[in-house]
């Protein structure tokens, strides 16, 4: 919507709705300070974490989010495509995007069998001896 003022100032109005709101942060988020080892699904209003219960997420008119995070409330805005949290209590937290893909990123690399009490492992054949030629 478009307004127009007896002064000729013009504003302009857009629509908004919380469930559009909060349709923007679905999907799986991580700290961005300890990548990968904790994994939150933002869905459905809720923020779902393994080995927890959901918790409600809400949007504001102004662009923040809300939801308590640990027991304690948090407000959060999405900039620059990450989920910044800030507690009542003072404690600031930095989400960013995970995916499978990162996941994976996290198993990049040589591996090898870790030796059971100091002497060989009896890892699998062609386990090699992580010097890449198997």
């Amino acid at each position: 919507l478009q307004w127009e003022g007896d002064d000729g100032d013009a504003t302009t109005w857009i629509r908004w709705s919380a469930k559009g709101a909060l349709q923007d942060l679905e999907g799986q988020w991580t700290e961005k300070s300890k990548a990968g080892e904790q994994v939150y699904t933002i869905a459905d209003g809720q923020i779902k974490t393994p080995g927890a219960s959901p918790t409600e997420i809400s949007a504001a008119s102004d662009g923040s989010f809300a939801a308590k995070l640990s027991g304690t409330p948090h407000k959060g805005s999405l900039q620059k495509g990450e989920l910044q949290w800030e507690g009542d209590d003072g404690d600031a937290t930095t989400w960013i995007r995970w995916s499978d893909e990162d996941a994976l990123k996290l198993l990049d690399g040589m591996w090898k069998p870790k030796a059971d009490d100091g002497g060989a492992s009896g890892g699998a054949a062609g386990a090699g001896d992580g010097d890449g030629d198997g």
